[in-house]
């Protein structure tokens, strides 16, 4: 291949030129960034762009104040939950309190009751034995 091979000119055009329109696309692209610049600029020093800004920073704050607010209200609603629950788990703790107590009375009176008819056919106690009652002892 040679320089002036019809091949070899056309892909030495073709590379100028597409160098040309990348320089063209390279250069309105800075033309385009200067004018939103110079746009950015003459519209902060009107006001409009601080205007704009006030409002955005004021919907942001009224957001985030709003979105606060309803975490709060869900904390709040979260404790009274909270609260009821710890209620009544003390109640049914209260309750199988109660149900053991009885359960175990009911037991204890079982088994004094058997061995006092076993003990009454045997001797008759003094009224200084002690017997247990409960979960001491006790003299009678």
């Amino acid at each position: 291949m040679s320089k002036n091979d019809p091949e070899v000119v056309h892909l030495v055009d073709r590379w100028c030129r597409a160098d040309e329109l990348h320089g063209s696309a390279r250069l309105q692209k800075k033309r385009a960034a200067q004018e939103v610049s110079s746009s950015a600029v003459s519209r902060w020093e009107s006001g409009s762009l601080a205007s704009e800004l006030k409002s955005v920073t004021q919907t942001a704050m009224q957001q985030t104040k709003e979105a606060v607010i309803g975490e709060a209200k869900i904390v709040a609603k979260d404790m009274v939950d909270l609260k009821d629950g710890v209620a009544e788990g003390m109640r049914l703790t209260v309750q199988d309190s109660h149900l053991l107590r009885e359960r175990l009375q009911q037991q204890t009176r079982k088994v004094f009751h058997r061995e006092e008819s076993s003990s009454a056919g045997a001797t008759s106690t003094s009224s200084t034995e002690k017997r247990p009652i409960g979960f001491g002892l006790v003299s009678r």
